[in-house]
């Protein structure tokens, strides 16, 4: 039971991530010339959102994560503003990338 139910809660969430890297895709081969497309995928992110999601366990689960992640912590929002900020006006030649940014952990995992 346990099994079914986190494919039942991953599965819409995989989903909805595949369809946007798709959507980043399309959109950058159909706009390329006048607009660049690209998206930005936060790993686990330090912060009020996370802590409201995962609740008492806030702590624990981020110390968790950030140890199983190679740079040894999570990415903040400034750190997700940063590269929002690169990708637009410091990479003038990436167009219909995704880019992710969580210190190594999918890369590894």
């Amino acid at each position: 039971m346990r099994i079914a139910r986190r494919m039942a809660t991953g599965l819409p969430c995989a989903a909805s991530k595949a369809a946007i890297v798709r959507r980043t895709r399309t959109l950058a081969g159909a706009l390329g010339l006048d607009i660049r497309v690209n998206a930005v995928a936060p790993g686990w992110m330090e912060g009020e959102w996370m802590e409201h999601a995962l609740g008492d366990n806030y702590e624990g689960l981020i110390a968790r994560r950030a140890k199983r992640t190679p740079l040894r912590r999570c990415v903040t929002t400034d750190e997700v503003a940063a590269t929002i900020l690169s990708l637009a006006t410091g990479s003038p030649f990436v167009n219909g990338e995704t880019v992710v940014i969580d210190g190594g952990y999918t890369a590894t995992t």
